[in-house]
């Protein structure tokens, strides 16, 4: 496990986790778009780092995502706002999302993440 000072607990997956994303806003206007993968590559209560081929521009325009992954058993589905992208050249994108709307979430990532830990350690 590594920690970020910036937040109090961020998880790092090693390999990274399978998810799926939709865009569903951009600058306040709905839109649906058709879902991608991606790979969580570290997690906290939050947000999450991520990579996909899929290239997002963000400019001065707010993207909003809903992501979709499992930890354990129960999928988790999250929106988000894209705060920063990375290019890693030909393997694609590396973007920073930070959720909304948190109000039960934070809870349910720190429990999903403690039982994928000890179930982790026993392997």
């Amino acid at each position: 496990m590594r920690y970020k000072r910036e937040e109090p607990f961020r998880y790092e997956f090693n390999p990274p986790l399978s998810c799926t994303f939709s865009i569903v806003e951009i600058d306040n206007k709905n839109i649906n778009t058709g879902n991608a993968d991606g790979h969580i590559i570290d997690l906290s209560p939050k947000g999450v780092k991520l990579t996909s081929k899929l290239n997002i521009p963000l400019g001065k325009q707010e993207v909003k995502i809903k992501l979709n992954f499992r930890i354990n058993i129960d999928m988790i589905y999250v929106v988000g706002i894209l705060v920063w992208r990375k290019e890693l050249n030909h393997l694609g994108f590396q973007y920073g999302v930070k959720f909304v709307n948190i109000s039960v979430l934070p809870e349910v990532i720190m429990e999903e993440l403690k039982t994928f830990i000890k179930q982790k350690s026993y392997q």
